[in-house]
């Protein structure tokens, strides 16, 4: 019979059954001989009593007192978690997050050494693992818009609009986008500066930056009004060695390539270092909120829905790579820090809608 939880006073033990509900009063295993109460009730009852039974006694109550012991200290690690937690009066909030977060990070860290499955290598910062994860996304450049629509239900394309607009970009400007992909955020951002400027779209996937330049012949006169848009060129280049001058761009976008970087302090000092004084730099990624709520929810759907439908085209592996990189990445406050030690004068991270699923760095240099 599996106990559901105990109620312990100083004068009554209370056991609850899951099956019965029965209440079993075991407040003789309380009594102990240091207790005043029982104390006092030996004084008035023992006065008749000889000292070989008073021993006696005495010692079947030690005994039944080790026994009550033994079977608290094997009962109590049955507790649930949260009764064990709220009776902990020391720990604070922030040492359970920080606790919360240990754990997720051990998990992590346990199933790599079993996840052979999975594609990417997001559990190490090394440049074999930036090789990896090069070639996960020329692998998935084929099937990447589709399933960005599919899995986002079409909410991706606002929060890139939100990205471009948080750059500040105008009309003229010489813009870039960091990690472009398939180009989605720097057509918007072709649209934006105008005929007038220029855009550069970088990414270390080959393939990536080819299906981008295939997006933008498909496009017709009547649906990008081409006559007022940038021509935007593609550069397949590193993140953390751009090959651009410094002081550059008048405003600089980043979606999705943060996180997949081996060194986030180099890639923000280098998004520094190319934008001019005065530029905003947008940065768009999923979100590790500090929330426990919204990172169940976020695993869930990974999980649950994400992962699935990439098995059904054939990227399972690609995409079981997002869970544990979004937990190594750093939460919005920790970026924030992050990019004003690479020297930006401002930062604000921004966590996007619906749940905080996904955030928006916004530095100012």
């Amino acid at each position: 019979m599996k106990s559901r939880f105990f109620l312990a006073s100083p004068r009554v033990f209370s056991l609850f059954s899951r099956d019965n509900k029965k209440k079993l009063h075991l407040s003789k295993f309380l009594l102990s001989s240091k207790s005043p109460q029982f104390t006092s009730r030996m004084h008035s009852t023992t006065t008749t009593t000889s000292a070989t039974n008073t021993r006696q006694q005495r010692q079947r109550q030690k005994k039944q007192h080790l026994r009550f012991s033994r079977s608290v200290s094997s009962s109590s690690s049955s507790f649930p978690p949260k009764q064990r937690q709220r009776s902990t009066k020391n720990a604070t909030a922030t040492t359970e997050r920080k606790r919360g977060r240990g754990q997720r990070t051990a998990l992590v860290a346990s199933t790599s050494s079993s996840s052979s499955d999975i594609a990417g290598n997001p559990f190490e910062q090394t440049t074999q693992a930036a090789s990896e994860r090069q070639d996960l996304f020329n692998d998935i450049a084929p099937v990447y818009d589709q399933l960005n629509d599919v899995l986002s239900l079409g909410l991706h394309r606002a929060w890139k609009r939100a990205t471009v607009k948080w750059s500040e970009a105008r009309k003229g400007d010489t813009v870039l986008d960091v990690c472009c992909g398939s180009g989605d955020i720097a057509q918007r951002l072709s649209d934006r500066v105008g005929d007038k400027g220029t855009v550069f779209g970088l990414d270390f996937a080959e393939n990536q930056l080819r299906r981008a330049a295939e997006k933008m012949e498909e496009k017709t006169p009547s649906t990008s009004n081409e006559t007022n848009t940038a021509k935007i060129k593609w550069v397949q280049g590193d993140a953390l060695d751009l090959p651009f001058e410094d002081d550059t761009f008048d405003a600089i976008t980043m979606g999705y390539g943060l996180r997949n970087v081996r060194d986030i302090p180099k890639a923000l000092s280098e998004l520094k270092r190319v934008a001019k004084n005065g530029t905003k730099v947008a940065i768009l990624d999923f979100n590790n909120s500090r929330d426990e709520t919204t990172n169940q929810v976020s695993g869930f759907i990974l999980d649950n829905v994400v992962v699935p439908f990439a098995k059904m085209n054939d990227v399972e592996a690609e995409y079981k790579y997002l869970r544990p990189s979004i937990e190594r990445f750093p939460t919005g406050p920790e970026l924030v820090d992050l990019a004003l030690a690479a020297g930006f004068e401002e930062a604000t991270h921004y966590e996007l809608q619906p749940g905080g699923l996904m955030g928006c760095l916004v530095c100012q240099v």
